[in-house]
């Protein structure tokens, strides 16, 4: 309607003022750019034709009809025609590049905003509920959803109408970067070539582009806050050795000098002969008790130390039924109450061993054996060659492994459940003996049952081998 009214203005204008044909044109040519500029190539088209129309009609001979008689009233209405399209035309591509510069321009605003947004958020809540929130506003969606592959769990923010098993379904199941399903546009989140999750987002209209980028930043940010963690817990954990080595130090030095100091004065008092029976029983007894002691707090601090450092292994040839008698011996004070038993297949066995480390690993079994086990029973200790390695094996009556914990002991700080009820401990011993063991070039495993007891069997090589 505008089109034609503006025409209609012009052609009286014209009329009014006898204005000539080719003056007529060019005025008739300035609204049909305005047109295309405002509306388009097609209103552009539509007003040339009517201008075309009109110039024909009223300002070409014979006037009021729709025939011309001079070949250059035709040359110049064709000209008109041509260079009306024309400039529409290029009017519509400058129209469309500059819609797409300003839709290119608010698409980097919007990446800008969440990307400067996405490196910064708080460090101490999950990434992924920051990136749910800011992508619902950056895009302006009804709701945005996440599923973390790594983390498996899902966060919403918003209204939308999809769930944990949908978007995991959909992880597991489709091979595709992108899917639409009515409102809802599912992204999925890469890095490299490593898959974190499904970004899903529910809106009318979204870029694709746009959102694809969106899910590569959001990948970055949920690799980036992840990779702070483990940043994060490994100075802790190195925090932690440090201060443990600190308090290690401190309880050395106050265990050991009264305990060396207790020692002394007993044995002196020993070498005293004005004693009498009574009294050197007495004595001996805190001789042999606080030899007892001095050696549990060399072990167990040793223990420690070994726990969270590298260990240096000096390989010899060791007899192992030696090795298994001297830690008997050692142990037996503290087992007082068990009875010992050695099962030797092969008396005749050598490994290519630590010996101090090797003894440190046996004891440690052993002292579990007699930990988890009734008082009075037994703890029988089996060596038997199995190719070119020999292998230990400690076994205690009383006590059952449950089969899924049976890999998890052997973890640092881990305690089977209602460990906690049958003897103290800290969960670092077993943790150890696999690191001796595996340091050898051996295995370390446990087999349990409800009526037989419990084993920890580990492997030793007859033959010297890279240490690992």
């Amino acid at each position: 309607m505008c089109v034609f009214t503006l025409l209609g203005t012009l052609t009286y204008a014209g009329l009014s003022f006898h204005i000539d044909i080719f003056i007529e044109g060019f005025v008739f040519l300035l609204p049909v750019l305005l047109i295309s500029v405002r509306w388009g190539f097609r209103e552009a088209t539509i007003a040339s034709i009517a201008s075309v129309l009109c110039l024909d009609y009223l300002f070409t001979e014979p006037r009021y009809s729709f025939y011309m008689a001079a070949r250059h009233d035709w040359v110049a209405l064709c000209a008109f025609e041509t260079l009306a399209l024309a400039v529409s035309g290029l009017a519509a591509q400058v129209k469309a590049q500059a819609e797409n510069a300003q839709q290119q321009r608010l698409r980097f605003e919007r990446l800008y905003r969440i990307s400067k947004e996405a490196f910064v958020f708080d460090q101490t809540q999950y990434c992924g509920s920051q990136l749910v929130q800011i992508t619902k506003d950056v895009l302006a969606a009804d709701g945005v959803s996440l599923w973390d592959a790594i983390a498996l769990r899902t966060v919403t923010f918003g209204d939308i109408d999809l769930d944990h098993e949908d978007l995991r379904s959909w992880y597991e199941d489709s091979h595709d970067e992108m899917c639409v399903q009515g409102k809802l546009w599912m992204q999925r989140l890469r890095v490299s070539e490593k898959s974190l999750g499904v970004l899903c987002v529910s809106a009318r209209e979204i870029d694709p582009l746009t959102l694809a980028s969106v899910a590569s930043i959001a990948a970055l940010a949920l690799e980036r806050a992840r990779a702070f963690e483990e940043r994060s817990d490994a100075e802790a954990a190195n925090r932690t050795e440090q201060l443990r080595s600190a308090v290690l130090d401190g309880l050395a030095h106050a265990f050991k000098t009264p305990l060396t100091i207790i020692q002394s004065a007993s044995s002196g008092l020993l070498e005293i002969r004005r004693l009498d029976d009574r009294q050197r029983e007495l004595v001996e007894f805190i001789d042999h008790e606080a030899t007892r002691l001095s050696d549990l707090t060399t072990r167990l601090l040793t223990t420690a130390r070994l726990d969270g450092a590298r260990l240096e292994v000096h390989r010899e040839q060791v007899l192992l039924t030696e090795l298994v008698d001297r830690c008997c011996i050692d142990v037996s004070s503290g087992c007082a109450d068990h009875w010992l038993s050695c099962d030797e297949v092969s008396a005749d066995s050598q490994v290519w061993a630590d010996p101090l480390l090797m003894k440190l690993a046996l004891d440690q079994l052993i002292d579990n054996a007699a930990k988890y086990s009734a008082s009075g029973s037994q703890i029988r200790i089996s060596l038997r060659k199995d190719g070119d390695a020999s292998i230990v094996g400690v076994h205690n009556d009383g006590s059952f492994i449950r089969p899924e914990e049976r890999q998890r002991i052997f973890m640092r700080y881990y305690r089977a459940a209602g460990s906690e009820y049958k003897a103290a401990g800290t969960g670092i011993g077993l943790s150890v003996t696999k690191r001796i063991v595996e340091a050898h070039g051996g295995s370390v495993w446990v087999d349990s049952d409800v009526v037989c007891g419990t084993t920890v069997f580990f492997t030793l090589p007859h033959r010297p081998g890279r240490p690992e």
